[in-house]
């Protein structure tokens, strides 16, 4: 179980779980505004000799389990709070749906929340926190104005004058985009005409979305 240092003991359940935060009143000359500001938070440690390695076990492509100490030299996660630490966190796509069916008729987010908790029987029920709502809307507004977006938006423009454009896309795992093809009209006119040469290039570096670049290029009487 995952161990992390706590200063509040009496953390509500419907809360995201915060570690040491100190919150300081800082008064204006003139008394009459205040402003929070959130101190940056020290990491401690406590020196715990748990640990785990792993190995591979020759050549039958196994890993096995080398070193294991389990023994703890601080207090655990009580087990009701592990259930907010991030790594346990999700929102499914079912809830997010609802919120989002939700959020498109006005209703706020902690109302979803309330209402989420409702359906499954109480906030300790509920298998996220309102912050990770939160971040997915965020999520979800980088990705209507991203890179990915705005390429599909020059396509689908392109298609609308191009009538032999073909293009197709892939979205994966946490609805990232992870293939994209397209070949415009004069390409595959030029390809039926000049189709002797064609160059499939795949050593094309990675760039900063880890993803490769593939060229289809080909050779006509002009080159």
């Amino acid at each position: 179980m995952p161990a992390v240092r706590k200063d509040d003991e009496d953390l509500s359940p419907s809360r995201s779980f915060r570690y040491s935060v100190k919150v300081v009143q800082l008064r204006l000359a003139n008394g009459d505004v205040s402003k929070k500001k959130r101190e940056h938070k020290v990491v401690t440690r406590c020196g715990c000799p748990v640990e785990m390695r792993i190995k591979p076990k020759g050549d039958s492509g196994r890993w096995i389990v080398s070193l294991f100490v389990e023994e703890h030299n601080h207090e655990l996660l009580p087990m009701k709070y592990v259930d907010y630490l991030p790594a346990h966190r999700k929102i499914s796509d079912v809830d997010i749906a609802h919120m989002e069916s939700m959020r498109q008729v006005g209703i706020s987010i902690p109302k979803i929340y309330e209402s989420i908790a409702a359906q499954v029987g109480g906030f300790n029920l509920v298998p996220f926190t309102k912050r990770d709502m939160y971040n997915e809307i965020r999520r979800q507004r980088a990705m209507q104005n991203g890179d990915v977006n705005a390429a599909l938006r020059v396509l689908e423009g392109a298609a609308r004058t191009d009538e032999k454009l073909y293009w197709r896309y892939e979205v994966g795992e946490g609805q990232h985009m992870c293939d994209l093809f397209w070949s415009d009209g004069r390409s595959q006119d030029d390809y039926k005409v000049f189709g002797d040469v064609l160059a499939f290039d795949a050593t094309y570096g990675r760039n900063k979305y880890n993803l490769p670049v593939i060229v289809f290029s080909g050779v006509n009487h002009h080159n």
